[in-house]
């Protein structure tokens, strides 16, 4: 839970951040230089959540899996029985060709 926290704090400093910058092109008109050491680290800050993202979704699901086999019935059924929260019904879309 601790580090779920963390890393939601993470992703909102990160929002943050992008947001500032993409405020600052849209002031500039024009292409902006970015700094690639920064770009380096905004990069593997993006990649370790996106690894702990991926793995608490794998986890969620081995349990629906698990679930779902016991009760005899399918992981969609459970889903809206508990209303738990997928990607789809939060909004979160991913762009196409994204490979998860």
């Amino acid at each position: 839970v601790a580090q779920a926290a963390a890393l939601d704090s993470e992703v909102a400093e990160l929002e943050k951040a992008l947001a500032a910058l993409q405020d600052v092109a849209e002031r500039a008109g024009e292409q902006v230089e970015v700094d690639v050491a920064e770009l380096g680290i905004v990069e593997k800050a993006s990649a370790v959540v996106h690894r702990e993202w991926k793995r608490r979704r794998r986890l969620c699901m081995e349990v629906l899996l698990t679930f779902s086999e016991r009760a005899d019935c399918k992981v969609e059924k459970l889903v809206d029985r508990y209303a738990v929260e997928t990607d789809d019904s939060c909004g979160h879309h991913f762009p196409e060709g994204l490979v998860l």
